[in-house]
């Protein structure tokens, strides 16, 4: 079984390597000018959040525009990839060495999860 996590803090590095990252469903993508952006969901968080999602009818959406390699990576997000399938991706592509794209790859993520536009698929480690 399979679960989904939203942030990369509570998934320990053996476990990131296994996850695989997929689009929220919600979130839509266009391409501008040559440049990728993603419309979604505003994750909203404390105090503030609670009160502009109370006050808004709608839904919040946010914008997000992203450079080269984050429209590169966006562009392999399948929920089948694991990480090291996207790193070696990232690798080939960009000629960058196993830690550069390591570290890129998991800060990458971590953004796009915390802003709710990505989840991690992890193998339940209890099944």
């Amino acid at each position: 079984m399979k679960r989904p996590f939203s942030r990369l803090a509570r998934l320990s590095p053996q476990a990131l390597r296994l996850a695989k990252p997929a689009r929220n469903p919600a979130v839509e993508e266009t391409v501008e000018a040559g440049v990728t952006i993603l419309r979604g969901p505003a994750v909203l968080k404390g105090l503030l959040g609670k009160l502009v999602a109370r006050a808004s009818s709608q839904p919040v959406i946010r914008q997000f525009e992203l450079e080269e390699i984050g429209a590169f990576v966006w562009s392999l997000i399948d929920g089948r990839r694991n990480f090291d399938a996207l790193s070696k991706q990232l690798q080939r592509k960009y000629k960058m060495n196993p830690a550069e794209a390591d570290a890129s790859l998991a800060a990458f993520l971590k953004m796009l999860a915390d802003r709710g536009l990505i989840t991690l698929l992890v193998k339940d480690v209890l099944s």
